[in-house]
């Protein structure tokens, strides 16, 4: 866990930085060509393959991943029938990349 929190930190210290190099740029238009970004991510099903050998080969060989409705940048990750999170799609300067992203409640401890 301690590994994603660090690279979350790093992520978004990337961010920060794509703020200051554009000076002027207001944070309105930044947070506007993140979310447009965003939006042209697709993850293809051979990704998704790849994504989810992945994931078995370095987690868990219980994991699946599922497609999410209304989303084609996204991916819903289960450990049988149990949610455990999402996997986003991000491409910056024409290099695709993918976040595992997990919610930990406080009462599942």
């Amino acid at each position: 866990m301690f590994r994603c929190a660090t690279w979350s930190f790093f992520f978004l210290a990337a961010t920060l930085s794509v703020f200051v190099i554009n000076g002027g740029a207001s944070a309105q238009s930044v947070k506007n060509k993140s979310v447009s970004s965003q939006k042209e991510a697709v993850i293809t099903a051979a990704e998704k393959g790849k994504l989810e050998a992945y994931l078995k080969k370095t987690l868990s060989s219980e994991l699946s991943v599922r497609t999410r409705a209304n989303t084609k940048g996204s991916l819903e990750v289960y450990k049988g029938e149990e949610f455990v999170g999402v996997i986003f799609a991000d491409v910056e300067d024409g290099e695709k990349s993918f976040m595992f992203s997990v919610a930990i409640l406080k009462e599942d401890l």
